[in-house]
């Protein structure tokens, strides 16, 4: 039963964060709160289920996309892509 409203948890929280895109770290934080409250994870528990390669992966790639676009280089891409295609079509 625990693991149906767990999934149940897990999708409201998806739809929510894909609805409401602007709020979806006090989404995801007040999710993990539920699961905590609730028992469904114990709160022993939190900083080991916790992937933090996963994280450190994702800051990584945002550092990386941060530093890419302040280098101005999707734009001079694009304005060469622009100087070599006849037409926009």
């Amino acid at each position: 039963m625990m693991m149906y409203i767990a999934l149940a948890l897990f999708a409201l929280t998806y739809v929510l964060m894909l609805v409401f895109s602007k709020y979806r770290p006090y989404i995801a934080l007040a999710s993990a709160l539920v699961f905590v409250v609730t028992g469904m994870l114990p709160i022993g528990k939190v900083f080991g289920t916790i992937d933090f390669n996963v994280l450190l992966m994702i800051a990584g790639t945002m550092g990386i996309v941060a530093l890419f676009i302040e280098s101005k280089m999707p734009e001079l891409l694009a304005d060469i892509i622009m100087e070599r295609v006849p037409n926009v079509k």
